[in-house]
């Protein structure tokens, strides 16, 4: 368990030094959230995703968190492509979600997916404990959920399917979210 845990650490500590590397900023919300973000992922599921995938990625569901209005909740559903010598195109759809926390969101995610007979090639699910400004803009991310009531826990959840999707057809099966 513990060579489990240190392998993801060192795949972890490879996203950052990716990122610090290839980004112009280098803001603590970023390193906090590419941290936190992957804490929770068994090695064997990203450890034959290329870093500079998973960095981009990471960065990819922060930015799409940035903003949320009205706390309601907030999907993205896109087929990704990477203009780098790694992969032009990757042949799958990812979903991001955020959303208060709250029980049951990857049961009811997990039951729709399987209607449709999709399958969950990779799904990571942290938990935020997240201040934002009255209009909605990320302020700042704590790695610790808290009691204070300035900060709400938001869900945040990224899913790799294992074949690309129409996005109408997932926007349309998740009418419901």
């Amino acid at each position: 368990m513990h060579n489990i845990i240190l392998n993801t650490q060192k795949i972890i500590s490879n996203v950052l030094e990716h990122f610090l590397q290839n980004e112009s900023t280098n803001s603590n919300i970023q390193k906090i959230f590419i941290e936190k973000f992957y804490s929770y992922v068994s090695e064997g599921d990203i450890s034959q995703i290329d870093i500079e995938i998973l960095s981009k990625s990471a960065l990819d569901v922060l930015e799409f968190m940035d903003s949320r209005t009205d706390y309601s909740p907030k999907i993205k559903v896109y087929n990704p492509t990477y203009n780098n010598d790694i992969e032009n195109e990757v042949n799958n759809t990812e979903i991001y979600m955020i959303n208060n926390d709250k029980p049951f969101i990857i049961d009811s995610i997990i039951e729709t997916l399987n209607r449709y007979n999709l399958n969950i090639k990779l799904l990571i699910h942290p938990i935020f404990a997240v201040e934002r400004d009255k209009n909605g803009k990320l302020i700042n991310l704590y790695k610790d959920l808290s009691d204070n009531d300035s900060f709400t826990q938001e869900s945040v959840v990224q899913i790799t399917l294992d074949r690309r999707i129409s996005e109408n057809k997932i926007k349309k099966m998740l009418y419901w979210y």
